[in-house]
């Protein structure tokens, strides 16, 4: 199986001023780890400063070889600190691994890279 990779624009309802525009600032997100089984699908959220996007990828649930990597585009003008978590998902739909990575001063306008290592969630509660 190929290694895939993936661009996600974290796009915002904002319009940019036309004309000479400045980059925006670019997360590459590499997905490391193991799980028990076959992964088909990462439900992704990521947060940055006050903004919140959820996100599947692929759209279409299909094989994925881990590593796999990402790019997420941020417009420069959204400042914080980037979060992001991944749940990884069977080819059911069932949660077989999960990470979660934070990064706290992005390079605006540059490329960035962070790492996030898939592990087993946790133990699902008995419900009383």
């Amino acid at each position: 199986m190929t290694r895939a990779r993936f661009v996600v624009v974290f796009a915002l309802l904002a319009l940019a001023p036309v004309g000479c525009s400045q980059p925006d600032t670019v997360v590459l997100v590499v997905v490391e780890g193991t799980t028990p089984r076959p992964v088909f699908q990462l439900r992704t959220d990521v947060v940055v400063g006050a903004q919140t996007r959820a996100f599947r990828m692929p759209e279409t649930p299909q094989p994925i070889t881990l590593p796999v990597s990402f790019s997420v585009r941020i417009p420069r003008e959204l400042p914080g600190t980037f979060r992001i978590t991944i749940r990884a998902q069977d080819d059911m739909a069932g949660e077989i691994g999960r990470g979660t990575a934070l990064f706290g001063d992005l390079e605006i306008g540059g490329q960035n890279e962070i790492h996030v290592a898939l592990a087993p969630p946790p133990p699902a509660q008995p419900q009383m």
